[in-house]
């Protein structure tokens, strides 16, 4: 079923004759999402607070981290600074289930 056609009101505003625009049907944007390529990494944005010295000390580990892939002789591109923060809290995390309170993460929790 297609959507009805809406006025175009920029139109409207700026003295051209009004005309309609038909939008796109729910169906014909499945389709089109549909030719894309699925992503082989399905990621969440997710936004948390940070203290300023740890966002410091986390962009000053990205250039020590893209130095130690490279001299390990990884061919890949650019390491970001969510793939540390991933790859760091899946760490943490594994500490976590693997040693639950006396685990780095809940020292540290504990300690604060």
């Amino acid at each position: 079923m297609a959507r009805r056609q809406t006025p175009d009101i920029l139109s409207d505003v700026l003295g051209n004759t009004s005309k309609t625009v038909k939008q796109q049907d729910s169906k014909t944007a499945q389709s089109a999402a549909d030719l894309r390529t699925p992503p082989t990494d399905e990621r969440t944005k997710a936004t948390y607070y940070i203290n300023e010295d740890v966002l410091n000390d986390l962009t000053i580990a990205q250039g020590k981290l893209r130095r130690i892939v490279r001299n390990a002789g990884v061919n890949r591109r650019a390491l970001s600074k969510s793939e540390i923060v991933e790859a760091a809290v899946a760490t943490a995390l594994a500490d976590l289930e693997a040693y639950g309170e006396s685990s780095s993460l809940a020292l540290r929790l504990i300690s604060q």
